[in-house]
């Protein structure tokens, strides 16, 4: 799924990840010699401007494209290319999240685009604009990502819960049990046993259920932090937000507070374990009262 951001204006951002990336390298482009001189100047003043960055064509198939990114990064920066305009003019194009194109409305495409004739403006204009995300960036690209699964566990569980519901009274679900069905699990609390084992046994089990979903609620309230692992010199780094679960969407990523950039030894209680844990799932992968798993550098865990 195209991954994307709303910036702080609302508008929406696509994001390219680094590892959607396997076309050829700029270096190995150049060297087969099919770019016009022009391109090729540009490409090398971008690479001497982003030292230790990758430029890289998203696929097999060139489409002219070449994007920028740090190795250790989740999302490249943008990308830069040329076009020939009607008037048969060379164009040098910079795409970026950072990008805001006034000439055209925000769900244009040419909205993240800058365009000029000129080279030098080109260079600048990737000097501006080609940025990592910040950690508060990441926290927009990935978080409704993170609390979408969360509520989709959620669902999935309730789901369940509605089909033991209508085994055992012939109803589905509802937040607001009814009184009989109160009185049913005050039974079953007692250790009183109905005539009908098989059906007892299906009680005991619905109950059981409904105790485990409720459970389930709960955690899904649950706050988290956003950490991004990293190195440093040598250190694992760990970038820490706080994030608010009533108040991230598809569209805002409001009550978001930056902790700070910690090593291990100052990481919140809990949190380091909660991590390892992490660390060894799946990508994607939710654990209830742990947390999220975005990528290998990015995860969510339970405050």
């Amino acid at each position: 799924m195209q991954a994307y951001m709303y910036d702080e204006h609302m508008d929406k951002a696509s994001l390219t990840r680094v590892d959607e990336l396997t076309g050829e390298y700029a270096d190995d482009v150049i060297a087969g010699g099919t770019l016009i001189p022009e391109y090729t100047k540009f490409i090398g003043e971008v690479q001497k401007a982003f030292r230790g960055c990758k430029l890289r064509s998203f696929s097999k198939d060139w489409s002219g494209k070449l994007y920028l990114y740090m190795p250790d990064d989740t999302f490249v920066m943008g990308h830069i290319y040329t076009i020939w305009s009607d008037d048969n003019e060379l164009q040098y194009c910079v795409s970026s999240h950072k990008v805001r194109n006034g000439k055209y409305n925000s769900y244009s495409n040419d909205f993240r685009i800058c365009i000029t004739k000129r080279p030098n403006t080109a260079l600048k204009n990737a000097k501006r604009y080609l940025q990592r995300l910040t950690h508060s960036d990441i926290v927009r690209a990935t978080s409704h990502e993170c609390y979408d699964t969360v509520h989709a566990h959620k669902r999935k569980e309730q789901d369940s819960l509605d089909t033991l519901y209508r085994r055992v009274f012939d109803i589905g679900f509802r937040d607001d049990l009814t009184s009989v069905v109160k009185e049913m699990f005050h039974l079953v609390d007692a250790g009183h046993s109905f005539l009908d084992a098989e059906w007892n046994i299906k009680l005991v089990e619905v109950k059981a259920k409904h105790k485990s979903y409720l459970s389930t609620v709960e955690d899904c309230k649950a706050n988290m932090y956003c950490v991004r692992v990293h190195e440093r010199l040598g250190t694992q780094m760990f970038e820490v937000s706080k994030t608010d679960s009533s108040k991230i969407s598809h569209f805002r990523s409001t009550g978001v507070d930056f902790v700070g950039v910690l090593t291990a030894d100052d990481l919140p209680e809990g949190v380091l374990g909660k991590l390892s844990t992490m660390s060894i799932c799946e990508n994607e992968a939710y654990v209830p009262q742990v947390g999220y798993r975005y990528d290998e550098s990015i995860f969510y865990v339970t405050q």
